[in-house]
């Protein structure tokens, strides 16, 4: 029921988005290259600089930027309100800011691309002369832009530990984030009741996609493609990252709806927890897709939920798909593994011990409170029975072994990526019912009383959803 009442807290952040764009506005301001800050800043005597709309933009004002390159990188000075943000407006690709510090509460900016700097919240965050300090920059979206910051992170939310105090309500959706630092995410998010949505993120830079802090953020619809490290690199990327050895938190994240393909040198996740009680803890990840990212989720934080997810030659540079550790790094004592599909992962998809989950206990660590069921496991050998890690551990006795799901790939070689299930597929029903923590499939569909195995909900005559498959 927590979870349910957190989707109903994003629900309405995503209302309320909607909604201020349609409310009664302020006064629209327009800023261009051949303006002139003397002038007025109207559509036809435009301001030149974004420093000057900053200074006067106030409450349900709207700034309009031109295109062209602004070398500047401003901080905000004032708030908006929840029925009036200050809202900043670009061009689309051509309108080109350096950067952008929001400070204050209420902020919308969309349509610019981002060379440099973009941060949310921050330990500098104080204004009004530190009166106002603590948790500043509330309710931001930024949405329909184009990050392209090669040296540093593109953006980031909150600011240095501990994380969990940042910023509320942070909507970062429709984005482009292109090419990364080696050594930073692309976002940084350390937020709380936060929203990730439909976002885009491409690079063979290497550096890691999305870290993740704070408390009950929600990562859904994404895309991620050929998220991967530099030819010849040995290190290693994350599509998801969190850790708590500089005293951060990172718990009741949800995962969802995700899509992931042809990542090389790419692991899907890796989350630590170091010491106790527990700062990482609790995420749920659900009803995602993964072709093709080459190294494993590693585990070593307590009470995950892997649900209803599709694994589809995932991994392909490492023997498992994930990985649940008991270890100086933490502990996943109380993950759930159900209604997954582990599909030709491995190095050798044909292996009996490769391309599903795994344990890995350091001497004096052991995992517990394990509940792994009603999964599908199979290779490029139909039949083979994976049961190596099953010897010592009792899991998955609803589940499948050595079954093919019957995808629509595998009659339909002109559509690889489409893992939607064919209506005679073996796993149709044969699922758990978590109805208790969602009720939708990856494409939305209301899933059934009896649930499926894996991240599509079975249809006769439905197709995949809109934009799913690789063009």
């Amino acid at each position: 029921m927590v979870r349910w009442v957190h989707f109903r807290k994003v629900l309405l952040l995503s209302i309320f988005a909607i909604h201020s764009f349609s409310t009664a506005w302020g006064v629209t301001y327009y800023v261009a290259m051949n303006g002139d800050d003397l002038q007025p800043g109207t559509e036809v005597q435009p301001w030149r600089t974004l420093t000057k709309a900053n200074s006067i933009a106030k409450s349900g004002d709207i700034i309009i930027v031109g295109e062209g390159t602004w070398t500047e990188s401003p901080t905000t000075v004032r708030h908006g309100t929840v029925d009036s943000p200050i809202v900043w407006k670009g061009g689309g690709d051509n309108s080109i800011i350096n950067g952008f510090s929001v400070r204050h509460d209420y902020i919308h900016l969309r349509d610019f691309q981002v060379k440099g700097t973009f941060t949310i919240g921050g330990q500098n965050a104080d204004v009004n002369g530190g009166k106002e300090s603590g948790l500043v920059a509330n309710h931001i979206i930024v949405e329909n832009c184009l990050f392209t910051r090669t040296n540093a992170s593109k953006i980031s939310v909150g600011g240095n530990p501990p994380f969990y105090t940042g910023p509320v309500g942070t909507i970062i959706r429709n984005n482009r984030f292109i090419e990364n630092a080696a050594n930073a995410p692309a976002v940084g998010f350390g937020a709380c009741d936060g929203l990730i949505e439909n976002n885009y993120f491409t690079s063979t830079l290497g550096g890691d996609a999305i870290f993740l802090f704070g408390r009950r953020n929600v990562y859904r619809g994404n895309r991620f493609e050929n998220w991967s490290r530099p030819a010849n690199s040995t290190q290693h990327t994350d599509l998801f990252q969190s850790f708590s050895n500089n005293g951060e938190i990172s718990e009741d994240h949800i995962i969802e709806n995700n899509f992931a393909i042809n990542c090389q040198g790419t692991q899907l996740g890796n989350v630590d927890n170091v010491g106790e009680p527990a700062r990482v803890k609790n995420w749920t990840i659900r009803n995602n897709v993964f072709i093709r990212v080459s190294n494993p989720l590693n585990l070593y934080a307590p009470g995950f939920k892997i649900y209803n997810n599709s694994f589809f030659q995932s991994p392909f540079k490492a023997g498992s798909c994930i990985i649940l550790c008991a270890a100086p790094r933490g502990n996943a004592n109380g993950a759930s593994i159900i209604n997954n599909i582990f599909y030709k992962g491995g190095y050798i998809e044909s292996s009996k011990t490769q391309g599903f989950y795994a344990f890995n206990q350091s001497s004096g660590y052991k995992l517990e409170d394990l509940s792994i069921d009603n999964n599908l496991v199979v290779g490029s050998g139909l039949g083979t029975v994976k049961d190596a890690s099953w010897t010592w551990f009792s899991a998955n006795k609803n589940g499948f072994n050595g079954v093919d799901p019957l995808f629509v790939n595998s009659v339909n070689p002109t559509k690889p990526e489409d893992l939607q299930l064919q209506a005679n597929s073996p796993v149709i029903g044969e699922g758990r019912d978590l109805s208790e923590f969602f009720a939708t499939d990856f494409s939305g569909r209301q899933r059934g009383a009896k649930w499926d195995i894996g991240a599509f909900q079975s249809g006769k005559g439905l197709g995949a959803p809109t934009g799913f498959r690789t063009q």
